[in-house]
């Protein structure tokens, strides 16, 4: 059973503007998601502390995008294979700033 959310058949656009809707679509949340990280590691940067950050969420989020990723290319799409690498690398400079900072001396 497959549920249908966007027809390509029914649509009033042609292939090549369905690829390019798709794709902006694709595009634009990835580096949403990716720019929502930046002022969490401006933060933890400048104030040279982590701990406001939970390593269960950094994980979590280390393992979603290397999925998310795997995912990407699995189903042959530009947008996710190229956006997820940032989110991770984000994700590691993080998780880095964290051990460095908040480990006990």
């Amino acid at each position: 059973m497959s549920i249908i959310f966007y027809n390509y058949n029914n649509s009033i656009l042609d292939e090549i503007e369905n690829k390019i809707l798709i794709d902006v679509f694709g595009y634009t949340s990835g580096i949403l998601v990716a720019i929502t990280l930046l002022p969490q590691i401006y933060k933890t940067l400048k104030n040279k502390t982590a701990k406001h950050l939970s390593f269960k969420f950094l994980i979590i989020s280390v393992l979603a995008s290397i999925l998310k990723i795997i995912y990407g290319i699995l189903i042959n799409q530009l947008p996710i294979i190229i956006t997820s690498p940032i989110i991770l690398i984000e994700t590691i400079i993080i998780i880095v700033a964290k051990y460095i900072y908040d480990s006990p001396d």
